[in-house]
C-alpha cells in the first residue's frame, strides 16, 4: 500500500492513466513474462510455468472464498475452532466486479451498494496473507538452496 500511496492519481483508477483504467494487458503481460524470465534465469531458477492474467482473478476469488480454521486454546485444555473466509461470497464477487446473485436480475435494479469498506477489508486480509506467504518463502529460501518454499499455490486449473 505504501507504494500506491505515493503514486500520483488523476482519476478513480489505481493503475492506468486514461478514462478506462489500465489497457493493453496483452502487451504488458509479454513484458512482465520477459522480466520474470530474466530474473529467474539470473537466479538459476527454472522457468515459470505458463499463466494468464485471468489466473490472478481466479486465485484471488478462490482464496477470498476459501474456508480457514482458527484454533484458540481455552482454559481446561479445550480448543475453540472457528471457521472463516476472507470475504463473504457476495463481497468476493464485488471485488471481481461480477454481476451475479445479489446484483443480477431484479435484485440489481434495487441493490446499488458498492461494498467499499467490505472489499477493502477482504483485500487487506488477502494482502496480509500474501505477505505472510512471501515472508515464509524468504525464510525457507534462506535456510536451503533457494527454490523450496517459493511456490505459491494458485487457483489455476490444469
Amino acid at each position: 500500500m505504501a507504494l500506491l500511496e505515493g503514486r500520483a492519481r488523476d482519476g478513480r483508477w489505481v493503475f492506468g492513466g486514461n478514462s478506462r483504467g489500465f489497457v493493453r494487458w496483452g502487451e504488458f503481460k509479454k513484458l512482465l513474462n520477459k522480466r520474470i524470465a530474466e530474473l529467474r534465469s539470473a537466479r538459476g531458477a527454472a522457468p515459470m510455468l505458463p499463466w494468464t492474467i485471468h489466473d490472478i482473478r481466479r486465485t484471488v476469488s478462490t482464496n477470498l472464498h476459501e474456508s480457514r480454521e482458527r484454533v484458540t486454546k481455552k482454559p481446561g485444555g479445550f480448543e475453540l475452532r472457528e471457521y472463516y473466509s476472507f470475504a463473504k461470497p457476495h463481497i468476493a464477487e464485488a471485488v471481481l466486479n461480477h454481476v451475479s446473485g445479489h446484483k443480477a436480475g431484479v435484485a440489481g435494479d434495487y441493490n446499488y451498494a458498492e461494498y467499499t469498506a467490505e472489499k477493502r477489508d477482504a483485500l487487506e486480509l488477502w494482502a496480509a496473507h500474501l505477505m505472510a506467504l512471501l515472508s515464509s518463502a524468504r525464510q525457507t529460501a534462506g535456510e536451503d538452496s533457494g527454490e523450496a518454499g517459493n511456490q505459491v499455490e494458485t487457483g489455476t486449473r490444469g
